[in-house]
């Protein structure tokens, strides 16, 4: 495999203890290889909004996105449970909570100006706006959606999500002069069209079953006519946004069936020491080359985080992932708490947002030479991934040995008393 340029992955991840809500962490990709030996550290890059600063409200959520440059993040607090109660017009509900921009480059924390504060809200980059849109479940008062015009420096108010029932926005995509946002886990989606200020919702055909209209989350990636996004289960689907212009000039949009991609090789290992909730994010490395990041709570003195690399190749007319890369990294969270990958972006790739029709190259960036190559490297990651759960059963097999022999011998001095032999 020829090497390809350096790739520099961030994820950012939220603290459950009373330290930095928020975190930055990094990734090394060079010449197709995750650098960093298995199970090595994985260094912060940046912490924000410390809980024991009494003027950040410690049950704040956050929300961010990357926006007028590759290395910039933008990234906004807002109202936690304890909060909802505030007076949405009250000048300390509005001033306790921070908009704030991290540069990935200068490491530097600069402000930016705040929209509406809401309770539960979604921050988009599209098509050079930033958007800010309350979740529908919130019952926000207006306005619940925002769009802000770096030009102008000031924030519009945008029609209102039409559908008031309950319901949380699992994921988005942007493409196509619109954001298709996929809503609650029961499969539906809505589109938002930017340059008519117009939502529209997203038509599933009759005829097709409703469950294989899955809903994603976080924001997907989109290739051409393509998007590629994160099922609610931690499996990477392909979806095609379809467009009908009708005679009046409106166009209605629908799905066609998701298209389940196989072939992922993860690391990826839950131990009974692991909290059951995994969270994840899916990262565009340029072309058809993606990372996915993946983590379960562990409330130890460290906490793992699965790295894997793949692109998608087609083969017969058939979509399937090749793994290309997949290992694991410790992060220490003494003083800090157990963490949740919220979203990450990979700084030297552009997100990809198509306008109107149009279809994008991609680029064939970390692929394998050879198929051979890929075969022996499949074989490799699946040796290494039964020796782990090989040694993981052993360890489990010990320790339930070890509570074995100590029932056994407080059973013995409660029947027979001390000294007792049996």
């Amino acid at each position: 495999m020829e090497k390809l340029e350096s790739k520099t992955v961030y994820f950012l991840v939220q603290f459950v203890g009373d330290g930095p809500g928020h975190g930055m962490y990094e990734v090394k990709i060079e010449g197709g290889q995750i650098l960093g030996k298995i199970g090595g550290p994985l260094d912060l890059v940046g912490k924000f909004f410390d809980r024991s600063d009494p003027e950040v409200p410690k049950d704040y959520l956050l929300s961010a996105t990357r926006f007028g440059s590759c290395s910039k993040l933008y990234l906004l607090q807002h109202v936690g449970d304890d909060g909802w109660w505030l007076r949405q017009s009250s000048t300390r509900s509005h001033d306790a909570y921070k908009g704030r921009v991290f540069d990935t480059v200068s490491k530097s924390l600069m402000p930016f100006k705040l929209p509406k504060v809401k309770k539960e809200a979604l921050l988009i980059s599209a098509y050079g706006k930033l958007y800010h849109i309350a979740h529908p479940s919130t019952h926000m008062p207006e306005p619940s959606f925002e769009v802000y015009d770096p030009d102008t420096g000031s924030w519009t108010t945008l029609s209102t999500f039409p559908d008031n029932r309950l319901s949380h926005i699992d994921g988005y995509a942007v493409c196509y002069d619109c954001i298709l946002m996929s809503i609650d886990d029961r499969g539906n989606f809505w589109v938002y069209q930017v340059t008519l200020n117009q939502w529209k919702r997203v038509k599933i055909p009759t005829d097709r079953d409703s469950n294989d209209y899955y809903p994603f989350h976080g924001r997907a990636v989109v290739v051409g006519r393509t998007i590629y996004a994160l099922s609610l289960y931690g499996d990477v689907m392909a979806y095609s946004l379809m467009m009908e212009e009708l005679a009046d000039g409106s166009i209605n949009y629908s799905l066609d069936k998701p298209v389940w991609l196989h072939g992922l090789r993860s690391l990826f290992f839950r131990d009974a020491k692991c909290e059951p909730i995994r969270t994840e994010c899916l990262v565009h490395l340029g072309g058809l080359n993606f990372c996915l990041l993946q983590t379960v709570e562990r409330d130890f003195s460290f906490q793992r985080v699965w790295i894997t690399i793949f692109d998608v190749v087609s083969s017969g007319g058939i979509k399937r992932i090749r793994t290309l890369g997949s290992t694991m990294r410790k992060v220490a969270i003494k003083g800090l708490g157990c963490f949740f990958i919220e979203s990450g972006f990979c700084l030297e790739c552009e997100d990809l947002e198509p306008k109107g029709r149009d279809t994008m190259t991609t680029a064939r960036n970390m692929q394998p030479t050879d198929a051979p190559r890929l075969h022996k490297h499949e074989k490799a990651t699946l040796k290494i991934l039964r020796r782990q759960i090989r040694r993981q059963k052993r360890k489990m097999m010990n320790q339930r040995s070890k509570r074995l022999a100590v029932m056994q011998k407080v059973f013995r001095l409660h029947r027979y008393g001390k000294g007792s032999k049996v």
